[in-house]
């Protein structure tokens, strides 16, 4: 026998959550994350030069 109960609808997909063809779900945390590695060599740079540090300052990187 089937059960008659009625199941709840389900809930529409999150907003951004890969509803366009080709798209990235995770833009948003990788742009964030891009971001607060582009501050934090930033940063290091900044006090490689500041406290004269030779290692970070010979770094290929800066």
């Amino acid at each position: 026998m089937t059960d008659t109960m009625d199941t709840p609808p389900t809930p529409p997909p999150p907003s951004g959550a890969d509803d366009t063809p080709g798209g990235f779900r995770y833009r948003q945390e990788v742009a964030l994350g891009a971001f607060l590695l582009y501050v934090f060599l930033l940063w290091v740079g900044t006090m490689g030069e500041l406290l004269d540090i030779k290692w970070i300052r010979n770094l290929p990187i800066y």
